[in-house]
């Protein structure tokens, strides 16, 4: 029996719909800088927005499925796995990416159970023996390989010491990375 790996998507993004969260996020924090205590003091210029184009985006696309498609393969032989990229909201994408291997949780059962913070993705670890670990942020190597592969005691206990001791930093296997360390793609 193999471990089952998913990878979860609230949603996909199309061209046009990404444009409008960059912009309106850069709205949004260029307006809380011109209004900070350090700007009034220092008087930054904040640059200005810069559009994304088709082929920029579009090239950012083909390089993230062209890593999606390499990592499952590399998980699926390393680990004994079967990894899956699932997804509950469609905003534009497939008009643009229909040939995405990502599946449609169209119950919203994967939602409702296990990734119930909205506008947020994760992960989940199903082992074969039912025990199964859900995270929203990637795993470290070691990590992936323990949950994947190993004995589940160490990070039970490193989990509840980093609950009610270490909340911020984290504990053993949960402590906090440097995101550019980061060499899993999980």
């Amino acid at each position: 029996m193999k471990n089952i790996i998913v990878k979860y998507n609230d949603s996909l993004f199309g061209f046009r719909e990404i444009e409008e969260k960059r912009k309106k996020h850069y709205d949004k924090v260029s307006e809380k800088y011109k209004n900070s205590l350090t700007n009034s003091k220092k008087k930054f210029k904040i640059s200005k927005y810069v559009p994304l184009t088709f082929k920029s985006y579009t090239k950012n696309h083909i390089d993230f499925i062209k890593t999606q498609q390499k990592c499952i393969k590399k998980v699926n032989e390393v680990f004994n796995s079967e990894a899956f990229y699932i997804y509950h909201f469609d905003q534009g994408h497939n008009t643009l990416w229909s040939d995405l291997n990502w599946i449609l949780d169209k119950t919203g059962l994967f939602k409702k159970y296990f990734f119930k913070i909205p506008g947020y993705g994760g992960m989940l670890i199903l082992r074969p023996n039912g025990e199964f670990f859900v995270t929203n942020t990637h795993l470290s190597e070691k990590t992936l390989t323990t949950l994947l592969n190993g004995d589940w005691t160490i990070l039970k206990n490193d989990w509840l010491k980093t609950k009610k001791e270490f909340i911020k930093k984290g504990y053993g296997f949960f402590k906090a990375e440097n995101n550019f360390k980061r060499q899993t793609c999980f």
